[in-house]
């Protein structure tokens, strides 16, 4: 919504299925703190703080379209020039080797493929030292959504029989 202040936009994955489509577009009325996602592409900020985030490309079908306006961009990753290289931002990066699967994952869920490899230059390049990407900044992404404490998977109540069956993550 347009006027929209302050809003958070913080470790999510935004995905893009035409060269159209945009992964963020803000409103130029509207400001925010956008931190620590994974964006394919296409994007229209305006007023914003923008960190931390890695801007994979799409399958390089298409170029990417990047539009900051007002918006202080820092310490962010992209596999073109969508950053450029100022402000400790990082561009033409190769994403073999920021992830540990970046493209045609088999045996990788949808979310785990977005984990930075070691070695990545996505560890520690962020804002402040942290890790770009979803899984760094104040509220990482949880992968699958499991919490980190142990937790109940399978309760299995039958009369006086129940099966309780639990897993650490």
């Amino acid at each position: 919504m347009d006027g929209s202040q302050d809003i958070v936009v913080s470790n999510n994955i935004f995905l893009k299925t035409t060269q159209s489509d945009y992964c963020i577009y803000m409103y130029p009325l509207t400001s925010g703190t956008i931190t620590n996602n994974i964006c394919q592409a296409n994007q229209i900020i305006y007023n914003s703080t923008y960190r931390n985030n890695i801007a994979t490309g799409p399958d390089g079908s298409f170029r990417d379209s990047f539009t900051f306006i007002n918006t202080t961009v820092e310490n962010n990753i992209g596999a073109s020039l969508q950053y450029g290289t100022n402000n400790g931002n990082q561009s033409n990066m190769d994403m073999s080797t920021v992830f540990i699967c970046w493209y045609s994952c088999a045996g990788y869920s949808s979310d785990r493929r977005w984990k930075l490899k070691t070695g990545s230059p996505a560890i520690g390049g962020g804002y402040g030292g942290i890790d770009c990407g979803i899984y760094g900044g104040n509220t990482p992404y949880v992968l699958s959504g499991l919490p980190t404490v142990p937790a109940i998977w399978l309760l299995d109540v039958n009369g006086l029989n129940v099966t309780v069956k639990a897993k650490s993550h």
